[in-house]
């Protein structure tokens, strides 16, 4: 079942990456023009960081992989991952 604060939590996520989406200069899949390219990377590098950044301690991980603006193929580590090794 559904509560009140799932719809919330999907509405933030939603605006959020909406914005994220829009300042990248992307459409709804994710494309772009090949002029912005350069520039749709690293916007979108720093919104993903961001979230992760403001993930609480135990969704930290889950949020960089869930991220989705990325090549399919990406595999990276999120930054606190990095720092361990």
């Amino acid at each position: 079942m559904i509560t009140l604060q799932d719809s919330a939590d999907w509405n933030d996520a939603e605006q959020v990456l909406n914005l994220a989406r829009g300042s990248m200069g992307i459409d709804p899949e994710g494309g772009t023009t090949p002029t912005n390219f350069e520039f749709a990377k690293y916007m979108n590098q720093t919104w993903r960081t961001q979230v992760w950044t403001e993930a609480d301690a135990h969704e930290k991980g889950k949020a960089w992989q869930i991220w989705p603006y990325k090549d399919d193929s990406d595999t990276s580590m999120a930054p606190n991952e990095l720092t361990n090794i």
